[in-house]
């Protein structure tokens, strides 16, 4: 190997050494102030998973086996906050969910056709042009008992419109339920997350539409 060789695999060590400090700092920052807007919210944390990869690798699993992406859980994932209090669905009932994405195109349902990547080949992460890094909250709320457990319910409802002129519109997505799509952009909510807690309690504060008929 020759010395510029050298020098150069010394200058991406270096960088990659930073770039895990960075993004550990920013984690710091990022996942208290998520908590935050939820606690101010009065709700629960639920559960939480990465959205376009698996998680890491079990440890008796080789990890050169699996995409390097999943080594970047939380690259593109989902927090799931809560407020119920009983085992069935009640009127009053919230969900909250958080889809933390830190590049929109990476995020893309998964889909990178448009960077000719064929489907289930791993994305260079090299070469493939970097997305939005974007915040998108799906606020739920039953608005009538249900017997099913809230996830359930709201697992099971109809999928939200994310057209632009639907974002913080109450929608019917179902018999039981009415739910709301937000999008702001991570540096905006970071910026001032207080600002999302008011948003999210003006529109807890309004009445939905009127629920689907259920079927016969």
């Amino acid at each position: 190997m020759s010395t510029d060789q050298q020098q150069n695999f010394g200058d991406l060590v270096s960088q990659a050494q930073v770039a895990h400090r960075l993004l550990a700092g920013f984690y710091q920052r990022l996942l208290p102030t998520i908590n935050q807007v939820a606690q101010q919210l009065q709700l629960n944390f639920y559960e939480w998973e990465p959205t376009v990869t698996s998680r890491p690798c079990r440890k008796s699993s080789n990890p050169a086996d699996s995409w390097a992406w999943d080594m970047l859980p939380m690259m593109a994932h989902i927090q799931r906050f809560m407020r119920s209090e009983n085992r069935e669905s009640a009127v009053g009932d919230i969900t909250l969910d958080f889809f933390v994405t830190f590049d929109s195109n990476y995020s893309d349902d998964g889909d990178w056709s448009k960077w000719q990547v064929s489907k289930n080949k791993e994305p260079d992460a090299t070469s493939t042009p970097i997305g939005r890094a974007l915040v998108e909250l799906y606020l739920g709320r039953c608005e009538k008992h249900h017997k099913s457990g809230l996830k359930e319910l709201w697992m099971n409802a109809n999928d939200l419109n994310e057209e632009e002129q639907w974002i913080g519109r109450w929608q019917n997505i179902g018999t039981h339920f009415n739910a709301v799509y937000l999008k702001l952009t991570l540096a905006e909510f970071i910026a001032n997350p207080q600002a999302v807690v008011e948003q999210v309690k003006s529109l807890l504060s309004q009445q939905g539409p009127a629920l689907e008929e259920a079927s016969a």
